[in-house]
């Protein structure tokens, strides 16, 4: 942390505090996970039309659409085994 502390700008001290702070007192907000719905056998993802705004299968990751895991269970509880958590 003190390697961290050293590089960070005299601006971001007191937010660096805070978080280490948040963290320790247990009130730190994390950002929920994002999961795609990945198809290993058919090697498909789903990813939403932007026209239509519904949801479709297709081959590419990069545009697979991304949502919470409840998020998903509530369009298809059957999605839960294909559901791959991906980094933002």
């Amino acid at each position: 942390m003190w390697a961290k502390y050293i590089i960070i700008e005299h601006e971001d001290e007191f937010d660096f505090m805070a978080d280490i702070n948040n963290a320790v007192m247990g009130t730190a907000i994390f950002p929920e996970n994002k999961y795609v719905v990945h198809d290993k056998a058919a090697g498909q993802y789903i990813y939403c039309t932007a026209l239509q705004d519904n949801l479709r299968w297709g081959d590419l990751k990069s545009s697979a659409e991304k949502k919470t895991k409840e998020e998903w269970l509530e369009i298809n509880p059957a999605y839960e085994p294909m559901l791959e958590r991906v980094e933002d």
